[in-house]
């Protein structure tokens, strides 16, 4: 994969966990004016989890391999926490 391939996904990576912790605080600081419901929510927590669960080997793309625990640890978290 190229650097730039690599550098894209790390960018939209933390693009995405960024503005996931922005609309879920800005959801729950607002008035209760709009109704949200808790389905809402936890859809949009377990897509922060797994944007957070992409992120752990940024940095380790290439290069050595990352250590074998980080891995099973994201291969564990990636199957448990699917979004869609």
């Amino acid at each position: 994969m190229a650097a730039v391939e690599i550098v894209l996904f790390d960018v939209f990576a933390f693009s995405g966990m960024f503005l996931l912790v922005i609309v879920i605080l800005t959801a729950w600081g607002l008035p209760a004016t709009v109704p949200r419901s808790a389905t809402w929510f936890t859809f949009l927590i377990s897509s922060l989890l797994a944007s957070i669960i992409v992120v752990l080997i940024v940095g380790r793309q290439t290069g050595p391999e990352p250590m074998k625990i980080l891995c099973d640890m994201q291969a564990i978290l990636v199957k448990s926490v699917e979004v869609w």
